[in-house]
């Protein structure tokens, strides 16, 4: 049964209240929302925070309260809130002696530390720093100023001796959520972000990847650019793609692709072919160097040695190699005995000298003279020695008692295949 991947898509992409044309340094978008809490009123730094002008966003207070804190926001939409879980942020102005904690709203419990890797030193480190962490499972959706979204304070626990301020903050936020499942509605996981492309579009980068399970994956795509309008792909390995959808202006604060799922077919490769083989062919296991001629009775023939091997063959490029199994198959019909006409044959512990006919069938030449008048002058280097194990696949004949008893040439003629040999 043919399996279909079927990806469905929740793209929720949170547009700032200004748009600067300048691309981000950092992650993949700007924060949707952004205030600093003074310690009596909340200021809102969004659109300073979009701008690149130093020291326009404080990041904490030099005097008392101690108690201020930076809100950093990625957005929500239609009740959808949009995860994120870095923030860029480049400070001009570094902060001296103190330090803030970073914290989150926590499911029914307020205010929750937010553990957190700190590349900005607790804002004393000049220039571009990330603050990353791991998306806590109880962090809900809260409103500050009346904007709703999931959001992180940095609060100031230690009066700085220098305010810390910064220039731009950029964030990375999740915008396209994706649900994975096949055809029996399975979920499909462990998929990464080199499953995902984007074409056709200024930024084609898959800025992040988090699975959330059952198959849900959300996705980190670029927020600024020339062009917002991306298509999107989806490939796995041995699976064949639907092809590429395209995004929408991403500069909307909503692009859902839900009712256009995505879906990969898998490639089912048929089992390969097993051609017949043929009546006639030589063939082998990968695991053996023997080779066997299959013969018209069905059964297969042992090559004995190279040396009867080369009176039928000049060569082993026609050999097929087969399983181990289709070789069993074949049952054994015996050794293939010397081609007639091409050598004469002996053993060791007898003086006689054989010519060879149809069937294994030995003809003894009597004398020199008579082999000189089949063979040629050179008769006596066209003569092999045979183990005397195989000489049982051969039988005696008549003797040769003269040169108008036997043809070398016409017995090669005669016989120009094993199946004829054999009679079959």
């Amino acid at each position: 049964m043919k399996k279909i991947l079927i990806f469905t898509f929740i793209f929720v992409l949170c547009a700032a209240i200004v748009a600067p044309a300048s691309a981000l340094t950092y992650g993949n978008a700007y924060p949707e929302w952004v205030y600093y809490w003074d310690g009596s009123v909340f200021t809102g730094q969004t659109g300073d925070a979009q701008t690149d002008v130093p020291g326009d966003v404080p990041l904490g207070r030099d005097t008392a309260p101690k108690s201020s804190a930076l809100y950093i926001t990625a957005g929500s939409f239609d009740g959808v809130n949009t995860y994120f879980n870095e923030v860029w942020i480049n400070i001009t102005t570094p902060g001296e002696g103190g330090s803030p904690v970073w914290e989150y709203m926590g499911d029914g419990s307020g205010w929750k530390t937010l553990t957190v890797t700190d590349e900005t030193e607790s804002f004393t480190h000049a220039g571009w720093g990330k603050v990353s962490w791991t998306i806590p499972s109880d962090w809900i959706g809260s409103s500050i100023e009346g904007k709703s979204g999931l959001w992180v304070r940095a609060k100031t626990v230690l009066d700085y001796g220098v305010q810390p301020l910064a220039g731009e903050i950029n964030i990375l936020a999740y915008n396209l959520q994706v649900k994975v499942q096949d055809n029996l509605d399975a979920s499909v996981t462990g998929l990464a972000a080199d499953n995902f492309t984007l074409s056709d579009c200024s930024d084609t980068a898959i800025h992040g990847i988090r699975e959330l399970g059952s198959g849900v994956y959300e996705l980190a795509l670029a927020t600024r650019g020339d062009d917002l309008n991306c298509n999107i792909n989806v490939l796995k390995s041995g699976w064949t793609s639907s092809g590429a959808k395209s995004t929408g202006d991403m500069d909307n604060n909503l692009i859902s692709l839900t009712a256009i799922p995505f879906e990969l077919t898998e490639v089912v490769v048929p089992p390969p072919v097993e051609e017949e083989i043929a009546f006639g062919s030589l063939v082998k296991t990968e695991s053996s160097s023997a080779v066997y001629y299959y013969a018209s009775n069905g059964k297969r023939y042992v090559f004995p040695n190279d040396k009867v091997f080369f009176t039928w063959y000049d060569d082993f490029s026609s050999v097929t190699t087969i399983s181990a199994d289709e070789l069993a198959a074949m049952q054994i019909g015996g050794n293939v005995t010397y081609r007639p006409g091409y050598k004469m044959i002996k053993i060791q512990s007898d003086p006689k000298t054989y010519a060879v006919t149809r069937g294994g069938t030995l003809r003894w030449i009597q004398t020199e003279a008579l082999a000189t008048a089949l063979y040629g002058q050179d008769w006596n280097t066209k003569i092999d020695d045979v183990d005397v194990a195989f000489w049982p696949s051969y039988k005696f004949g008549t003797d040769i008692q003269s040169s108008s008893d036997y043809g070398a040439a016409s017995e090669l003629t005669a016989n120009p295949t094993i199946n004829i040999d054999l009679g079959l």
